[in-house]
């Protein structure tokens, strides 16, 4: 008798030990699965990544001119890459004064290799219309995953135009603002991208100031969206440090604090205006 339960004993813990290689081996044979499908995506990521930036070199974004509100004075393209001389293929945002107008402007390297316009970017770009407010954001959240430039194209500054942080899936918070701030401007909607710091980082965010009140949209939010019916008030939300504001056409600079919870009181100067050429 005891021999005999010896061996269901043993027979027992056999079958155990293979079910449990087995389990093992399927776990493996997922996870390699899963990393080969992840591998196929980076793949095709990148190719279609290559291809858009093969179509984007020649063209950038649109080029434009600048006018400066304290004087008129108009300052165009072409005068900004000459001002900028070999700094004007460097991956860096730079904000400038110009004809004695303190942040007057800022401009940013695009997928072209050339610095543009912040204006510039917001090309008028919408996937598709819409008249719910919460569907951009939500729709970017499962389309767009958070990249930092150095990763995405190699360089600590690069930014997308609203039609590129759209198509490539893959952006920072300013390529997720842009994306999310334009498509909101072409519903008709006051969007602007907000720059400056949140918690003390460099950040890019979405602020829409819609029925006389500010709101802020977490462009890079990917989760809490589902029935979003609110989005919320700027004045509850001192870690946002706003430097500057724009939009397709008007560049804002904080001339006071930028513990300012408030995108349209007095510390906010509007510096100048961008138009196409």
């Amino acid at each position: 008798m005891r021999s005999l339960l010896a061996w269901v004993v043993v027979f027992v813990v056999a079958v155990q030990f293979f079910a449990n290689l087995k389990h093992q081996r399927l776990e493996e044979a997922k996870a390699a699965a899963q990393r080969e499908i992840r591998l196929q995506e980076d793949r095709a990521y990148q190719q279609s990544v290559a291809a858009l930036k093969a179509a984007d070199t020649q063209s950038g974004p649109r080029a434009g001119a600048i006018r400066l509100l304290l004087n008129d004075v108009i300052f165009n393209e072409s005068q900004l890459h000459t001002l900028l001389g070999a700094d004007n293929q460097r991956s860096a945002f730079f904000a400038y004064k110009l004809h004695g107008v303190e942040h007057a402007t800022a401009s940013a390297m695009g997928l072209d290799q050339r610095h543009h316009f912040v204006n510039a970017y917001l090309e008028g770009y919408s996937p598709f219309a819409t008249d719910n407010v919460f569907i951009p954001l939500s729709v970017l959240a499962r389309r767009k995953t958070y990249m930092l430039d150095e990763l995405n194209h190699g360089g600590e500054e690069v930014w997308q135009t609203s039609r590129q942080a759209y198509l490539y899936t893959r952006g920072d918070c300013e390529d997720h603002a842009i994306a999310l701030a334009d498509w909101l401007i072409d519903m008709g909607e006051d969007a602007r991208v907000a720059l400056g710091k949140y918690d003390g980082g460099g950040h890019a965010w979405v602020v829409l100031i819609k029925d006389g009140q500010e709101f802020i949209l977490e462009a890079t939010q990917k989760n809490g969206l589902g029935g979003l019916r609110r989005y919320p008030l700027a004045s509850t939300l001192p870690k946002y440090e706003p430097q500057f504001q724009f939009n397709r056409t008007s560049f804002w600079a904080n001339v006071g604090s930028t513990f300012t919870t408030s995108y349209r009181s007095s510390v906010w100067i509007e510096k100048s205006r961008y138009g196409a050429m």
